[in-house]
């Protein structure tokens, strides 16, 4: 074999490693510092008082810390910031670090999640249902990253049946 064919050869492969040692050092730079959360929602009763609360919890699964800043909940083509009086116990404020593993609970009144499907009009149980099938909310960090999440089948499900009693409570 050339003597210059082999030099050539073991150089192309000696760049082919400089660059792809780059390459994947550059990947796990920019991808290690993303902000990655698992966001759960279920309905609860407070004990004692019997009170409904939607649970919202949300869960750091990255490997750096953030703050949250705001969620928006987007039911029956409106977007909807819920104000801090709507919460039993609302997000931490946008100080406060959540550092990896971390996780939050958010309790909003059922009363202020009905006034969010209702929107100044009477929908049925059937219709809150379709209402949850197409929504979702967005939780906002302060860096800007967005995390959406769709309402669960089971939680629409109990959401459901809550709108069902309370209906038939209302006649």
């Amino acid at each position: 074999m050339d003597y210059q064919l082999a030099n050539l050869i073991v150089n192309m492969l000696v760049a082919l490693g400089t660059v792809g040692s780059v390459a994947i050092s550059l990947w796990f730079a920019v991808f290690s510092r993303r902000e990655i959360a698992k966001i759960y929602i279920s309905s609860t009763l407070t004990a004692g008082s019997n009170e409904r609360h939607v649970n919202i919890t949300i869960t750091n699964k990255g490997s750096v810390d953030y703050r949250l800043s705001h969620m928006y909940f987007h039911l029956n083509d409106k977007i909807i910031m819920p104000m801090p009086q709507q919460f039993l116990m609302p997000l931490p404020d946008d100080k406060t670090p959540n550092p990896p593993g971390f996780r939050v609970n958010c309790y909003l009144h059922m009363i202020a999640f009905d006034a969010f499907i209702d929107n100044n009009q009477s929908v049925t149980p059937d219709e809150s249902k379709q209402i949850l099938k197409k929504g979702y909310i967005s939780v906002y960090t302060s860096r800007g990253t967005i995390f959406k999440v769709k309402f669960p089948e089971d939680f629409i499900q109990h959401y459901h049946e809550y709108r069902l009693s309370k209906q038939q409570t209302n006649k």
